[in-house]
C-alpha cells in the first residue's frame, strides 16, 4: 500500500499531538549543553568550575562588577534557601551537583563486595547464555522474505502504536529515530536525478 502525497492543509490535520511531542522531543536534543549552561548561570546557578573550564562571572551583561564575591547566597531569596535545606537537606550553592552520586545500575543484583575476578566472570557467564540463545534463534531463521517501503512503513506505524500504547517511552524514542531516516530514504529516492527523467 503507497502513501499518495498530500497538500499542506491536509498534513496539517494529520499531524496528531503525538506527533507534536515527537518534534518538540527532537527539538530537545538539539539544544547545547552550553545553552542550558547559560540560562542556569543567568538565573543565580553558579556551576562548580573545571580545571578546562574557566566561567567568568565576575561582570554582568551591564559590565558592572560584583563587589562582594565573599557572600553568594545575597542574591538568592531567604525562602529558597530555607527550602533547600528543608526539602534536600544541604545549601542552595549545592544544589546544581545533587544527583552527582546517585547510582545509575542496579547495586542489589550484584555483590559489589566480592573480588572484581568474580564480578567479571559472572557477567561473561550471563553474556555467554545469552548468546547462545541468539545462536539458536538464528539457526530456526531460515527463511528470508524483503519487504517493500510500504509494508515497512505500516509495520512501523504498528510498532509506534504498540510503544504508544503500553508506555514503551525508550521505544518509541528509537522507532522515531528510525522513522525519521526511512523518511529522509524516502525523499532521497524520489528525488529527480536528471531533467529528461521527468519527460520518460
Amino acid at each position: 500500500m503507497e502513501k499518495t502525497s498530500k497538500s499542506g492543509s491536509e498534513i496539517l490535520h494529520d499531524i496528531s499531538i503525538l506527533n507534536a511531542v515527537y518534534w518538540v522531543s527532537a527539538a530537545w536534543k538539539e539544544v547545547e549543553t552550553s545553552t542550558i549552561e547559560k540560562c542556569f548561570r543567568k538565573s543565580g546557578f553558579k556551576l562548580a568550575c573545571t580545571d578546562d573550564e574557566q566561567i567568568t562571572d565576575a561582570t554582568d551583561d551591564d559590565g558592572d562588577s560584583d563587589d562582594n564575591d565573599d557572600d553568594d547566597d545575597d542574591d538568592v531569596p531567604l525562602q529558597v534557601i530555607k527550602l533547600s535545606r528543608e526539602l534536600f537537606g544541604c545549601d542552595f550553592k549545592d544544589l546544581p551537583s545533587l544527583d552527582a552520586n546517585v547510582y545509575t545500575f542496579n547495586t542489589e543484583t550484584t555483590n559489589w563486595d566480592q573480588g572484581a575476578k568474580l564480578i567479571l566472570d559472572a557477567i561473561h557467564e550471563e553474556t555467554d547464555s545469552n548468546m547462545d540463545d541468539d545462536d539458536d534463534d538464528e539457526n530456526n531463521q531460515t527463511n528470508n522474505k524483503t519487504i517493500s517501503a510500504g509494508d515497512f512503513s505500516d509495520f512501523l506505524d504498528k510498532m509506534k502504536d504498540y510503544a504508544t500504547t503500553y508506555g514503551k517511552s525508550d521505544i518509541l524514542e528509537h522507532l522515531m529515530k528510525i522513522d525519521e531516516i526511512f523518511t529522509e530514504d524516502s525523499i532521497k529516492a524520489q528525488k529527480q536525478s536528471d531533467i529528461r527523467s521527468f519527460f520518460k
